[in-house]
């Protein structure tokens, strides 16, 4: 895509893993090439686990994150701030990944991701896989 002019297009959900992107032209009509995720400062982000548990995570102002050309976001740690029902009917103290059943989200605790990739574009890349608003987290669960 060297040189590529896609101003004004829609790019969701692209894959652009691997691809070279030097002297690309964009415009603010672009849609889904910047991040629209805080690239700084401090944000709440929703995480999506088994049992349909939805995790309120403090994204610190010092951590990684990426978006590629989805609404998905991944960051590379985490304070689980509450896990509950997307209902509210229920709270819970701890929850698993989908991706990896040994890594735990437990309510007033950090989460690191070990393997953070950091390439935005490597969409199912290692990282906290986050979304920006609880919406969109419960709308994942379908």
């Amino acid at each position: 895509m060297t040189g590529a002019d896609i101003s004004g297009a829609d790019i969701f959900a692209a894959a652009l893993h691997g691809a070279v992107l030097s002297g690309i032209t964009a415009d603010e009509r672009t849609k889904f090439y910047e991040p629209r995720c805080p690239m700084s400062g401090a944000f709440i982000g929703w995480k999506v686990c088994f049992g349909r548990r939805i995790v309120q995570l403090l994204i610190p102002a010092d951590a990684r994150r990426l978006q590629g050309t989805t609404y998905e976001i991944r960051v590379d740690k985490a304070k689980v701030l509450s896990i509950r029902t997307g209902d509210y009917s229920q709270s819970f103290t701890e929850a698993h990944s989908y991706v990896d059943e040994n890594f735990w989200y437990r309510t007033g605790e950090w989460v690191r991701a070990e393997s953070y990739e950091t390439d935005r574009f490597t969409e199912s890349g290692g990282g906290i896989h986050i979304w920006m608003d609880r919406e969109a987290a419960i709308a994942y669960l379908g």
